[in-house]
């Protein structure tokens, strides 16, 4: 099921949240739960995170990736959407404080969002617009395309 490599990972994480109770050692322990697929787990720790931040673009991001990847249901798709129409008018303000990693992150999970629920030509369109606005480099969009076809 399982590696050891996994489960091991993931007690170091609740290891280093019962020393160091903080929001980055939860937002580790929600990736390892994401990982070994304990959704309860990765939702408990994403909802204590977005509660101390609740307009963290990149963290709203691993939100909706995570419920994405635990079921892709109508109703989930639902509740992305809903994610993701939150994002847009905080990425005007946020967009420049994330890392490059970041931004790509949220393009490629935004995009397949749209390529899941069945917007194609609006995953086009907004990959248009972060190339028009330099959200994304060249070389990035190139790979950004290969998942739209």
């Amino acid at each position: 099921m399982f590696s050891s490599n996994q489960n091991g990972g993931y007690a170091l994480t609740q290891l280093q949240l019962a020393l160091l109770p903080n929001f980055e050692t939860r937002r580790m322990c929600a990736a390892a739960a994401t990982s070994l697929h304990d959704w309860p787990a990765a939702h408990r720790y994403l909802d204590t995170c977005l509660s101390e931040k609740p307009e963290d673009v990149s963290l709203m991001n691993q939100r909706a990736a995570t419920l994405l990847r635990e079921n892709q249901s109508k109703a989930t798709q639902k509740k992305a959407a809903m994610i993701y129409d939150k994002i847009e008018p905080l990425l005007k303000d946020q967009g420049a404080n994330l890392s490059k990693d970041e931004r790509l992150d949220l393009l490629r999970n935004r995009f397949l969002f749209l390529c899941i629920y069945g917007k194609n030509d609006e995953a086009k369109s907004a990959l248009n617009a972060a190339i028009q606005g330099k959200l994304i480099s060249e070389d990035d969009s190139k790979e950004l395309e290969k998942l739209l076809r």
